[in-house]
């Protein structure tokens, strides 16, 4: 048995076997795997392989002016069954799925948009007289305004939700990475997404997030945040709230979530209510991410002021702030 460790570095993965620095075969249930932003997953394996080196080419280049150039999302990688899996989405609106260990392509799903966003990657286990199942999902959102759940092994659909209904206008979407954690006693989807439509008859522009039941797609709720664009959430789960000594009873997460419009928002993962919401003073293009110190948790930001700034995730009170000497996108 072995263990695979699988880098991301500017959305291209690297392999090389290291030491376990994560739960092994958790999935990747939120972008960047977890929420502290790391975005490596150690696996382990069955059956023995050697990691190499390799390069995968969409059968279609987006760009035709520069041939050969295809853009991708960031990736995610998960053990389905006994094979290691890497999930990465393509300008040229399809969603793939490779072998880890070799490149080689699994599947292919088309949507009707650009997939801009990480996909995750979610575990659903179950258990029945005494057996455990364990069924594999990939969640990935598209801009054609739709977020989709499809089968890790086969590359089916499971279902399939849109933000909005389509209509023929001039109008775009982009939609973040979804993220998995819990809401209203099950597993639940959490992404932003940002609609726009430029005709004169139904002009729109419009921001928030929704959760939406990770088995069947159905909306949970959904909280309008302004009319900008956001980044991928973080969802702390209740388990994880319940490590500061302040909430022990915490029965509900919460998720976290920047804008454009220069805000850090703090929800209620159950009721999608808005706990806090912190001014950055500028445009917020990064995602937040969280760390357990001093027996509480911090969320942490950076803007194109140049500012990265701590705050208590519970309460939003600024502990710390530091200024680069340039914007901070990431």
């Amino acid at each position: 048995m072995r263990a695979l460790l699988l880098s991301m570095l500017l959305a291209t993965p690297s392999v090389a076997w290291s030491t376990p620095a994560a739960p092994p075969n958790a999935g990747w249930p939120q972008p960047r795997q977890g929420l502290s932003n790391r975005a490596f997953a150690t696996l382990r394996l069955p059956r023995q392989g050697k990691a190499e080196s390799w390069r995968f080419r969409a059968g279609s280049h987006v760009w035709g002016y520069q041939p050969g150039m295809s853009v991708w999302s960031s990736a995610a990688i998960a053990r389905v069954g006994d094979e290691a899996i890497v999930v990465a989405g393509s300008y040229d609106k399809s969603i793939y799925c490779l072998d880890a260990l070799s490149g080689r392509k699994r599947w292919r799903y088309t949507t009707g948009g650009g997939v801009y966003a990480a996909p995750t990657i979610w575990h659903e286990i179950t258990t029945a007289g005494g057996k455990t199942t364990t069924r594999s999902w990939v969640f990935a959102s598209s801009s054609d305004r739709i977020v989709y759940a499809i089968d890790a092994n086969l590359g089916r659909r499971r279902w399939s939700t849109s933000v909005q209904s389509w209509r023929p206008t001039i109008g775009g979407a982009r939609l973040s990475s979804p993220t998995v954690g819990r809401a209203q006693g099950a597993a639940a989807v959490f992404f932003g997404h940002w609609v726009w439509d430029k005709s004169l008859k139904g002009h729109l522009q419009a921001g928030g997030v929704t959760a939406l039941a990770a088995t069947s797609g159905k909306r949970l709720w959904t909280t309008r945040l302004g009319d900008s664009q956001l980044s991928d959430p973080r969802v702390l789960p209740a388990e994880a709230r319940r490590r500061d000594p302040r909430h022990k009873g915490a029965r509900g997460g919460m998720v976290f979530i920047a804008s454009e419009n220069g805000n850090l928002y703090a929800l209620d993962a159950e009721t999608g209510q808005e706990r806090w919401a912190q001014p950055q003073r500028n445009v917020i293009k990064a995602s937040p991410a969280l760390f357990f110190h001093g027996g509480s948790w911090r969320v942490v930001i950076g803007s194109k002021h140049g500012m990265v700034r701590c705050y208590d995730a519970e309460t939003g009170k600024l502990r710390w702030s530091y200024k680069t000497g340039h914007w901070v996108d990431s």
